[in-house]
C-alpha cells in the first residue's frame, strides 16, 4: 500500500514553484505577497512530508536538488490542471460553457 505524505498542500506547492522559478526565498515571498519566513516554513514542511530536500540552499544561492528537478515539472502541470478545472466549474456555472442538445425532424425530399 502507498504512505502518501499528509498535509500536502497547494500553497507548499505553490511555494515550492516560485522558489523554484525565482531562485530565491525573498524574490518569491514578494510574488506571492507573504513574508520571507513564511515562504521559508512552506518549502521546510513540504520537505519534511517528502522526506526529501528539494533545494540546496546556500548565503548566496537557492538551487534545486536532482528531486527537486523531477518534481518541478510535474508540480507544474498539476497546478495549472488544478487551475483549468477550476476555470471550467466557474465558466459551468455562469453558463459559458456547457453541453446543448439539438434534435431536428428529417426535412421531407422533394419529390
Amino acid at each position: 500500500m502507498n504512505r502518501l505524505p499528509k498535509h500536502v498542500t497547494l500553497k507548499h506547492l505553490t511555494a515550492f514553484v516560485a522558489v523554484a522559478q525565482e531562485s530565491s526565498f525573498t524574490h518569491a515571498a514578494k510574488r506571492l505577497f507573504q513574508t520571507q519566513s513564511s515562504v521559508t516554513s512552506l518549502v521546510r514542511q513540504l520537505e519534511d512530508a517528502l522526506a526529501t530536500q528539494l533545494f540546496a540552499r546556500t548565503s548566496r544561492r537557492v538551487l534545486l536538488t536532482a528531486a527537486g528537478e523531477e518534481f518541478l515539472p510535474r508540480v507544474m502541470r498539476l497546478l495549472a490542471d488544478f487551475d483549468g478545472v477550476i476555470e471550467d466549474v466557474v465558466r459551468f456555472g455562469a453558463l459559458e460553457r456547457g453541453r446543448v442538445g439539438v434534435a431536428a425532424a428529417p426535412w421531407p425530399q422533394a419529390q
